[in-house]
């Protein structure tokens, strides 16, 4: 307690109690809320010693320390497998509609799924070095595997991490959000220019006679970033049959738009939580799903989309996001605002 007075800060009041699964739970009631700097260093000391401390905004404030437990899940390497094995049928199914060898279609298969499993991989270490940076325990990668496109999709839902606690301050929040985009979209800008330039380029009038045929499919709501790389890298009047590593690209940025939507627990919702109330959060994210459903009565794809949000939004947005540990927090991040906003527009599917 001598703490808090060394603060400027003094304790009006003090109860233990057990909370469910938490174990038990001390909240200290303050006459005036901790400094960010005084609440930040209070948060390492305590993870350090396996507990979470949350400062809670209310008429007075209150600090509620909770234990942290640290245990590991042990499905990361079981759903990892199966992601490698549906993402592979995946690459097989696409390489064997661009290659005819056997030899061939089994290396690529092998190759999309190894490229597309790390960047998703780079996509979680980007969260994962934020996480560690702001002492945030977490727990993951976990990667979730889908029916593959022989059945109608990719073969994957991504990957997740678990933060087992709540970052210390708005900053925090937004900097372990924008991490995992940036990473994965710099892992998207990596691997499509090599795709585009492993694609089979045709004239356009080649392209219209195989849709017509129904050699190939025309591909919608291509993400603005992929779009200027064919601009630079595709000869004038040609188009291409996208290589299966130009898909890997293509589903890279559509999945990092996907996620920026701030909706739940996405990594778009956290940047913008950080700037913005619980219940503006909500209506921000009931709005972003109205606009998709919106586009979509004059562009499809968007309904698509926006039916993907709502569905996100009944699942993982049902409950309140909790912000930062520290409620009083003001230490916002211009910078990541900046990185989350033109993320936004590069991954943007147009029609």
């Amino acid at each position: 307690m001598s703490q808090f007075s060394t603060a400027g800060v003094r304790v009006e009041g003090y109860s233990v109690y057990t909370s469910g699964d938490l174990g038990e739970v001390a909240d200290i009631v303050l006459s005036e809320p901790l400094s960010e700097d005084f609440f930040d260093k209070l948060y390492a000391d305590l993870m350090d010693k396996n507990y979470m401390v949350i400062q809670l905004r209310s008429e007075r404030p209150v600090l509620r320390i909770i234990p942290v437990r640290k245990g590991r899940s042990k499905w990361k390497l079981p759903l990892f497998l199966a992601t490698f094995a549906t993402v592979f049928a995946t690459g097989y199914g696409l390489s064997a509609s661009f290659y005819t060898s056997l030899p061939e279609v089994i290396v690529w298969g092998l190759a999309y799924t190894v490229i597309f499993i790390s960047a998703l991989a780079v996509h979680e270490f980007g969260h994962i070095l934020a996480s560690r940076r702001n002492r945030v325990l977490i727990d993951g990668p976990f990667f979730i595997p889908a029916p593959p496109i022989q059945l109608g999709f990719i073969g994957t839902f991504g990957a997740v991490i678990n933060m087992k606690t709540i970052p210390p301050d708005k900053k925090s929040l937004s900097r372990i959000g924008i991490s995992g985009p940036l990473f994965g979209f710099l892992a998207g800008l990596a691997i499509a220019p090599v795709g585009i330039l492993l694609s089979q380029p045709v004239t356009i009038q080649q392209a219209q006679e195989m849709v017509e045929a129904g050699q190939a499919a025309p591909l919608t709501g291509v993400p603005l970033v992929f779009q200027i790389l064919e601009q630079l890298l595709v000869p004038q009047g040609y188009t291409i049959l996208l290589h299966p590593l130009a898909i890997i690209s293509y589903i890279v940025f559509l999945v990092t738009f996907l996620n920026l939507i701030p909706i739940g627990q996405l990594d778009g919702g956290h940047v913008v939580r950080s700037y913005v109330s619980p219940e503006l959060y909500d209506v921000i994210g009931w709005t972003s799903i109205a606009v998709l459903l919106l586009l979509g009565l004059f562009y499809g794809f968007y309904l698509w989309l926006g039916v993907i949000a709502l569905v996100f939004k009944l699942i993982f947005g049902k409950y309140q996001h909790p912000g930062s540990a520290n409620q009083y927090s003001m230490s916002h991040s211009p910078v990541h605002l900046a990185m989350y906003l033109a993320l936004l527009v590069l991954t943007a599917p147009i029609p």
